[in-house]
């Protein structure tokens, strides 16, 4: 993670741009720093993989003001276990999940578009906190911006901007892509770059 103050410092200078989807993840030998754990320092088995991913997924649940889902009965992503986190209408908003040979002693957590928008106020200092104290690493981040008035040049801003190479990184222009209704105008989006990069 950037400092909490680096990322303070791009919002004030930009207002607007909110988080629209996270996932990170943290190792196994890092949750020794979660006290209500209760692991033992010598704790590397995965045969309570089980445990910890409720645990990480109840911990998430009240950082963002939610509650916690249900235990999944096959994992997602390869992983072993996936439990869920839920909104006030029993909607799936986030998950976390762990064990897997696969997986290099990870777990995984995830926070969708939606919980990032209705998460309790201050969430994003509250999960970096967290995040940062277990010296976790992220995986995707989506970052976004809305122009409902067309401040900055709307969506037509972002599209030249990208032409122009403000987008570009080491000499290299990412993909692009449109979405929405471009002919009329309405609801467009225009998305720079792609989840697998």
């Amino acid at each position: 993670f950037p400092s909490h103050d680096t990322m303070e410092r791009a919002a004030r200078a930009d207002s607007g741009v909110i988080i629209d989807y996270l996932r990170f993840i943290v190792k196994r030998q890092d949750l020794h720093r979660l006290q209500d754990l209760n692991l033992a320092d010598d704790d590397n088995s995965t045969h309570n993989d089980a445990h910890i991913t409720r645990h990480l997924a109840e911990r998430l649940a009240q950082l963002t003001g939610y509650t916690f889902g249900e235990v999944r009965q096959k994992g997602r992503d390869y992983y072993d276990h996936t439990c869920t986190i839920w909104n006030a209408n029993g909607h799936e908003v986030g998950s976390v999940s762990g064990g897997g040979e696969h997986q290099r002693g990870t777990f995984c957590f995830t926070l969708k578009g939606e919980a990032c928008t209705h998460a309790a106020t201050g969430w994003e200092r509250s999960v970096y906190d967290f995040a940062q104290g277990l010296d976790s690493k992220i995986t995707r981040i989506d970052l976004c911006r809305d122009y409902f008035d067309g401040e900055k040049g709307g969506v037509e801003g972002v599209r030249q901007a990208y032409l122009t190479g403000q987008f570009d990184y080491r000499n290299r222009r990412p993909s692009q892509e449109n979405a929405g209704s471009w002919d009329t105008g309405h609801s467009r989006t225009y998305y720079v770059g792609k989840r697998e990069s």
